[in-house]
C-alpha cells in the first residue's frame, strides 16, 4: 500500500515523507509553491522518509529543481533515498538534480 506524501516546512528545509510516486504527485508543487516562494534564496528538500519512489517522482524533483532556477533560488537535495540514487543513475539524470 502506498503511503500519501507530505511535506512539512521548517524554515527554509522542506521535509518530504511518505512515497513520491505518480499517484501521489497530485500537483503538490502548486499548493506549496507560495511557501517555497517566500522561504528565502536557499531551499532544502530534505529526503530522509521518503520510502519509495519511481520515475515520476525523479521527474517532478527534476521539474521543481528547474522551476527553483527560474525563480533564482538555490536549490539543494539531501538525504536521499538509496532508490532515488539507483534510479537517476539508471536514467542518467544525476546532473539534473542538485543532489548532495
Amino acid at each position: 500500500m502506498n503511503k500519501t506524501l507530505s511535506i512539512k516546512q521548517q524554515d527554509n528545509v522542506f521535509v518530504f515523507s511518505g512515497d513520491l510516486l505518480a499517484v501521489n504527485l497530485a500537483n503538490p508543487w502548486q499548493h506549496r509553491y507560495s511557501e517555497w516562494q517566500q522561504a528565502g534564496n536557499e531551499l532544502q528538500f530534505d529526503l530522509a522518509e521518503v520510502n519509495n519512489i519511481d520515475t515520476a517522482g525523479l521527474a517532478w524533483l527534476i521539474e521543481l529543481s528547474g522551476e527553483c532556477e527560474k525563480a533564482g533560488k538555490k536549490l539543494s537535495i539531501i538525504n536521499l533515498p538509496n532508490s532515488l540514487i539507483k534510479l537517476a543513475k539508471m536514467s542518467d539524470a544525476e546532473d539534473l538534480l542538485p543532489l548532495q
